[in-house]
């Protein structure tokens, strides 16, 4: 059983939780402040509950998907109206920063982040300290690391550990840090300084909430070409211009060439806080998946996306997805990755498979189907979409298959992958800028919402001295 209990900042404000065994009650500021009740009982990884308002009242659940996240939905008893009702527990979450987006992921003994960089990735990693805003340090204090300052800090915010003391990795650079949350748990402000410096810098942060009603198509291509003489022709350029008359769909397409190339794309989506679609679309032969600079492991996807909850499936745009010694290329994926993986087990005619891929993105983007679902009909819609077909087919099957996340389901929190240390993320980022996009968290039940507010792309990089 999976442990709710502690301080959310949620789509509808700030909910502090307390769980007896399976027993959960809590408080949420969803009117203008006005305490709102919500009480339930768990199982296994799912809240099930009731909530009361002034004026409304109603049901829903939460699932826990990792221990730093919640996703859930409400329903209102009198007028059926529901919702999406998400939740991160401290600092977890997407945050829009003094220096681009950072994604943290709160685990119970640290936090971890990963933020973008014009020369690469970089990353930090440190522990909770209860702890308020210091007061201003003395002249003999400044040499003091954060992990002094947080232990001679007696204050804290009604027992919950507010602050990160953190480490940081950039590709040129390393140094420390701190974090403090304010008390809406919405923004939190704190200092740097680069190893060997002496003067601390700002660094603050504003969580960004996955927008309502909006979701995210994004297509990861290897070029097909290998030589000047074949013609232009992509996947990616096909499905951008197919789904772009779908309202509240985002649609990317980016290239990559190398595991490099892929690992950089798949850290961008750690970014996105609303729901994904990944489209990775590559020539697969009977070794493996490969790009233009050989085959590629696992490792290049499982690397950073074992922990991205915003992806509902990851499907695979090319031929020979169920072979490998080990059991084949998408059972491996599915061991360490908390979504469904979906693609062909052999060899597929290149139009025959465009027609499935299609077919089966527009029952999950347009008609609203699960990642399962709509591979059931796509089987019953496209017959050459199986493992045989008909003398009177002139498609050969295309052996589309399905492979559920960890057996049917997300790992809970205790099940997920150990993330990398800090240390460990050496990857880096060719130097582009991210697609700008306005975020918005989801509006309250009444009516009301936060601001609009513009994520910038990058900003002036942290360096050391």
């Amino acid at each position: 059983m999976n442990d709710f209990a502690g301080r959310w900042c949620t789509t509808y404000g700030r909910m502090d939780l307390e769980q007896s065994g399976t027993h959960v009650k809590g408080v949420y500021q969803a009117l203008e402040g006005i305490p709102c009740q919500i009480e339930g009982q768990v199982r296994s990884d799912v809240l099930k509950f009731d909530y009361r308002e002034p004026k409304a009242r109603g049901t829903g659940s939460f699932q826990l998907q990792r221990y730093g996240m919640f996703s859930g939905q409400w329903r209102e008893d009198k007028t059926g109206n529901e919702g999406v009702w998400h939740g991160y527990r401290g600092f977890d979450g997407v945050w829009d920063t003094t220096f681009g987006l950072l994604r943290l992921i709160q685990e119970p003994d640290r936090v971890v982040g990963i933020y973008e960089l014009e020369d690469g990735g970089a990353s930090l990693e440190g522990e909770l300290r209860n702890a308020e805003t210091p007061a201003k340090p003395s002249p003999a204090s400044r040499s003091k690391t954060p992990a002094d300052a947080a232990q001679e800090t007696t204050g804290t915010t009604q027992g919950v550990a507010s602050r990160l003391v953190f480490r940081y990795q950039e590709p040129t650079c390393q140094g420390e840090g701190w974090f403090e949350l304010d008390e809406s748990q919405w923004r939190f402000h704190g200092k740097w300084r680069a190893a060997g410096a002496r003067s601390w810098e700002s660094w603050g942060g504003q969580r960004v909430f996955p927008t309502a009603n909006l979701k995210w198509l994004v297509v990861l291509e290897a070029h097909w070409q290998r030589v000047l003489q074949e013609e232009n022709y992509s996947l990616g350029g096909m499905l951008r211009e197919f789904f772009a008359r779908v309202p509240g769909l985002e649609v990317r397409h980016r290239f990559f060439a190398s595991e490099a190339d892929l690992e950089s794309w798949c850290r961008e989506i750690l970014y996105v806080p609303e729901p994904v679609a990944l489209v990775v679309a590559t020539h697969g032969t009977p070794e493996g998946l490969c790009g233009h600079r050989g085959i590629l492991r696992p490792e290049a996807l499982t690397k950073n996306l074992r922990y991205a909850n915003n992806v509902d499936v990851l499907h695979f745009a090319a031929c020979y997805l169920g072979n490998g010694s080990d059991g084949g290329f998408a059972r491996t994926l599915c061991r360490e990755l908390p979504f469904p993986i979906s693609g062909y087990a052999a060899y597929a005619d290149w139009a025959a498979s465009v027609l499935v891929d299609f077919t089966y993105l527009d029952m999950i983007l347009e008609h609203g189907l699960t990642p399962e679902k709509a591979a059931d009909q796509v089987k019953q819609l496209l017959p050459f979409a199986g493992d045989r077909t008909s003398r009177q087919c002139a498609y050969p099957a295309t052996r589309f298959c399905y492979w559920p996340a960890g057996g049917g389901r997300r790992p809970s929190a205790k099940t997920t992958p150990s993330i990398p240390r800090a240390d460990e993320d050496a990857v880096r980022k060719p130097a582009t800028g991210t697609p700008k996009k306005t975020a918005t968290s989801s509006p309250a039940r009444t009516g009301t919402g936060q601001q609009a507010k513009q994520r910038d792309g990058q900003s002036e990089r942290k360096g050391g001295n």
